[in-house]
């Protein structure tokens, strides 16, 4: 298929999400918005979830299913954790109740 790609997200692959997980609470909102999405569109990709799990990308996805203003981002977060079974196991590992 032309433009597809399996495998880890080429943001992954070139050690991009430490940034991405350091800048998602950034004060410009439109900056800020612009990362939660991104993280939620890496997250959608349960090839990516260890590593977004190892980076601290987890955590970041929970405050946003809860605290993002805008709500189809705040969705977006949620259902992304909510069906991802590496997302769900880790969450239930720490035994934080989520979903």
């Amino acid at each position: 298929m032309t433009g597809s790609k399996t495998g880890k997200s080429l943001l992954i692959e070139d050690g991009t999400l430490p940034w991405i997980v350091q800048n998602a609470n950034n004060e410009a909102s439109p900056i800020r918005r612009h990362i939660e999405l991104a993280l939620c569109h890496l997250a959608q990709h349960e090839v990516n979830a260890k590593d977004m799990i190892k980076g601290g990308a987890l955590w970041e996805l929970v405050r946003i299913s809860r605290d993002c203003s805008r709500d189809d981002i705040r969705t977006l977060a949620y259902r992304t954790l909510t069906s991802s079974p590496s997302f769900q196991a880790e969450l239930k590992r720490l035994r934080i109740d989520y979903g």
